[in-house]
């Protein structure tokens, strides 16, 4: 949080500033559980994977994080978490209310097909956090 109660949510521990949304990955450096289907399907690797669909995947299991407290895909080993990135159909909790328009948009973000993933603006998203931040804090 800083000086005026606004979150940043950042790891910078493989970060890469992308000069452009056509930016590609190479392998898979990064948190485990926030890694996309596509760097990490042992069957049908990608190479190169378009940086901004990665990115809107992380974003997508942040948010998933925020509202329910957990990662949508988990597993004993990495192994396993990654088979159940990649074969495990998304699912919410069912102790808790979501509305359906959630659910869309987390659909959409955690989309395992990255060319079906949705590609949303930047400032959109960036605005919608700081919304999520302000409920979390009113709230909390």
């Amino acid at each position: 949080m800083d000086a005026n109660d606004n979150a940043k949510l950042v790891d910078l521990g493989e970060s890469v500033e992308f000069q452009s949304d056509e930016m590609l990955v190479k392998g898979s450096k990064g948190t485990p559980g926030f890694l996309p289907p596509e760097l990490v399907d042992m069957e049908n690797p990608c190479e190169e994977c378009k940086g901004v669909l990665v990115d809107i995947w992380a974003l997508g299991v942040t948010l998933y994080g925020m509202l329910f407290g957990d990662i949508p895909f988990n597993g004993e080993t990495k192994m396993i978490l990654y088979d159940n990135i990649v074969k495990d159909p998304l699912s919410f909790p069912d102790n808790m209310e979501v509305s359906e328009n959630c659910k869309d948009l987390l659909n959409k973000m955690l989309e395992k097909a990255p060319e079906k993933r949705y590609l949303l603006m930047f400032s959109w998203i960036i605005y919608s956090f700081q919304l999520i931040v302000e409920i979390f804090h009113v709230a909390g």
